[in-house]
């Protein structure tokens, strides 16, 4: 099954800009085998924002220190290989309607926007190494769209792209 599009979580975008963090090669590999079947990779603004913050952090503070200009030429890397799905009204109101509804607290708000992102962008995929947080939310979660008709968000690991049958993702569920 050919994934059309995919929404890449900041936790893999972190290991594909760290060559020396065990999980890059995971990584890689899982991004490289679903461009190759001509998979669409896409960011938010809340992703970078994430990663800005997590590479432009101090070591002592569980960060990577890199320098605004390194910070930068990795953003400028991700830009260039994949699509932005840009803010909107719609997202905003997505969003909204999600945290109202499902009573959405704490960081998983974060998780409720990409949700959002997702919803409103119609990708239907996220690649992510984080699927015990991201999965409660996704899971609980049950998106209309104006038509009425369900919206599915499938959750992908690296290691679930290495085989076939979890192409269509750890957890797929109508939302």
């Amino acid at each position: 099954m050919t994934i059309a599009s995919c929404l890449v979580d900041t936790n893999i975008l972190l290991r594909m800009t760290r060559r020396s963090d065990p999980q890059h090669q995971l990584v890689d590999t899982a991004l490289a085998r679903l461009a190759s079947q001509g998979t669409i990779f896409h960011y938010t603004h809340q992703n970078i924002a994430e990663l800005w913050n997590a590479m432009t952090r101090p070591l002592v503070r569980n960060g990577l220190g890199l320098t605004v200009a390194e910070a930068e030429h990795e953003v400028r890397a991700i830009e260039a290989g994949m699509s932005f799905l840009p803010d909107s009204e719609p997202l905003y109101r997505e969003w909204r309607r999600i945290v109202l509804q499902y009573e959405v607290l704490g960081v998983q708000v974060h998780d409720a926007r990409l949700a959002a992102a997702m919803h409103v962008h119609h990708v239907t995929h996220i690649l992510t190494l984080n699927v015990s947080a991201v999965l409660p939310l996704f899971t609980r979660t049950q998106f209309r769209s104006v038509r009425r008709t369900a919206f599915s968000i499938n959750l992908l690991t690296p290691i679930s792209c290495r085989n076939s049958r979890s192409e269509r993702g750890d957890s797929k569920k109508a939302l």
